[in-house]
């Protein structure tokens, strides 16, 4: 999967970075190699909700383009329980 940031040009840093440097780049990768859900925001853009091997749980807007197995990433965050619960929700609701 080939994974772009989203640049901040006011702050000249990755956009997530302004508000989230304590989430490092491999974090981010963790999540998409774990289980996480899709969230549509619109046509365009998707929220993914997943953990890093740590169990830290982060919210991560991006754009994904199936086709090319590419991913825009525009923010990330950790996730509030809220996130957490809907996640648990989604993956567990076939057991």
């Amino acid at each position: 999967m080939e994974i772009e940031f989203s640049f901040d040009k006011k702050f000249n840093k990755i956009h997530y970075q302004v508000n989230h440097s304590d989430i490092s780049e491999d974090e981010i990768l963790e999540v998409f190699s774990n289980v996480y859900i899709e969230t549509e925001l619109n046509e365009r853009i998707t929220k993914v909700i997943g953990h890093t091997q740590k169990k830290r749980f982060l919210v991560i807007v991006c754009i994904i383009n199936k086709k090319s197995n590419a991913v825009k990433i525009i923010t990330v965050y950790p996730a509030s329980r809220k996130y957490i619960i809907k996640w648990n929700q989604e993956v567990n609701k076939n057991d």
